[in-house]
């Protein structure tokens, strides 16, 4: 790149979102050596954490022309990615339930089942931020926030997946029991302590 300049990530942003809203190419961007450092701390361009600093193309992209005394038509195709999801009561998944995504169009892409393991993925507009999915025989919703998720070597992001994997922190904000309990069920030395052994398992146990 060019000329450049520093762009702090807002919680909820990821590259490729925020390489669409600016016009620069999100590929070009992460692969740039001024954002080595950033690449080498987060696993993926689209896992970043509020804070983090993106090295961008300091110039916009070039307007549409635009002609005076006529109308004028424009088009955008706005990019999507495949979102996945969990649905637990608790730790119990809800296997097997027919939900409907709310939020988005009404195609039969928005629908189906949720897996064995109460799993399901659907595509998503990169601009959507928060959806809503119902169980439909249940009759139970689920506000779901898009690219919501902090990168699993902080903090936030360990306790972030394990509270939506059914682990909670004591009423003083102690997040030591929690830890043991995954840790012992996913058999590992309950230690209460977050080493690479428990990132791993709990990246594998959230899938991502």
């Amino acid at each position: 790149m060019a000329d450049i300049k520093a762009y702090v990530v807002s919680q909820g942003e990821y590259l490729t979102q925020i390489a669409w809203r600016l016009g620069f190419d999100p590929d070009q961007v992460w692969n740039d050596p001024k954002n080595a450092d950033l690449k080498s701390q987060r696993k993926d361009m689209d896992v970043l954490c509020a804070g983090d600093v993106l090295y961008v193309p300091a110039d916009p992209p070039p307007g549409s022309p635009c002609a005076g005394g006529t109308t004028n038509e424009y088009t955008a195709d706005v990019p999507t990615l495949v979102v996945g999801f969990t649905l637990r009561n608790g730790k119990e998944p809800f296997a097997n339930e027919a939900y409907v995504v709310h939020g988005l169009d009404d195609s039969a892409a928005n629908q189906g089942s949720t897996d064995g393991d109460g799993k399901l993925s659907i595509t998503v507009p990169i601009l959507a931020r928060t959806l809503l999915i119902e169980l439909t025989d249940k009759q139970r919703f689920f506000a779901a926030a898009v690219g919501n998720m902090d990168c699993i070597n902080t903090d936030s992001g360990v306790q972030m997946r394990l509270y939506n994997l059914g682990y909670r922190c004591d009423d003083d904000g102690d997040w030591g029991d929690a830890i043991k309990a995954f840790q012992q069920d996913n058999g590992l030395d309950p230690t209460g302590v977050v080493d690479d052994a428990t990132r791993s398992a709990l990246e594998a146990a959230y899938g991502s």
